[in-house]
Parts: C-alpha cells; structure tokens; sequence
C-alpha cells in the first residue's frame, strides 16, 4: 500500500478578522465624512437663501425703475424671512408680496431697519446699509449702497 501525502488546497476568501477590519476602517471614514458633509450642506443651504435675496431685492429695484404697477417697491425683513412688497408701504398678509423663508437656525438682521423702499422711477433706495444673514457658523453680508447697488462678500 502507498502512503497518499495530503495536499494544500489554497484556500480562497476572506477571513473574519479581515472582514471585520474592513468594516472598522469603512465605520470610522463615514464617521469622519458626516460632519464634513452637514457643514458643506448647511454652507450650500445658506448660499442659496442669500441668492434668493440678492434676487428679491434687485427685482424690487427694477420693478420701481420699470414702474411695474405705477408704483415703488421695497423689501421687508423680519429674524427668519423677507418680503417683497409694491406701494410706499409694507402691510402684512398682502396677496401681491412674496417672501423668502429662511428656515431653521438662519437669521437676517439689517442696519437700516426692516424696511427699504426703491423710488420709482430712479430705482434709488431710501435707505441703504447691510443685511447679514447667517447661521451660528457662518454668515454672508449683502450690501444696498445710496445707489441702489447690492452686492455681497463670498
């Protein structure tokens, strides 16, 4: 009788203590990523809403210059919204004022008051300043000069 000598089979996958490594290392780069990501979703966020009131302000200005509704318009700003409005005034609630909600955490505040009105038909404001919207880590200045000009820092 002839002694058979075992053979190694190689042996293919994984092993558990490989498994679990990779496990670990994918838990600890998403434990890493998240706060990366919520503070780039909440800059987009924020970027997006000062966008929306750069664009509110500016169509209160060309819409007193190209006398749409054969009267002034204005911006109205309250902690967390602003509203466009048409007249020499701004009245709560009124079906022809629109507004931009900011939403949570996000505040604007102004050095003017809450109030600025574009003549019509000059597009001049009657009073100019800054407006500052931000949240707790971050925040963006829009600037009205005596012109009528907006713009803001990026």
């Amino acid at each position: 009788m002839t002694r058979q000598s075992a053979r190694h089979q190689p042996v293919h996958g994984f092993t558990v203590i490989e498994i679990l490594l990779v496990i670990a290392l994918f838990g600890l780069l998403s434990a890493l990523a998240v706060p990366f990501y919520s503070s780039f979703q909440t800059q987009q966020r924020l970027e997006g809403k000062r966008a929306e009131i750069v664009s509110l302000i500016r169509t209160a200005q060309v819409s007193s210059m190209a006398g749409a509704d054969s009267d002034s318009h204005g911006f109205h700003v309250e902690p967390t919204s602003v509203t466009f409005f048409t007249g020499s005034a701004y009245t709560p609630g009124h079906p022809d004022a629109f507004t931009v909600d900011l939403g949570p955490q996000m505040t604007v505040s102004t050095s003017f008051g809450d109030t600025a009105l574009f003549q019509a038909p000059t597009g001049t404001p009657d009073r100019f300043g800054t407006l500052t919207l931000g949240l707790s880590t971050r925040s963006y200045t829009i600037t009205i000069n005596e012109l009528g000009t907006v713009s803001y820092n990026d």
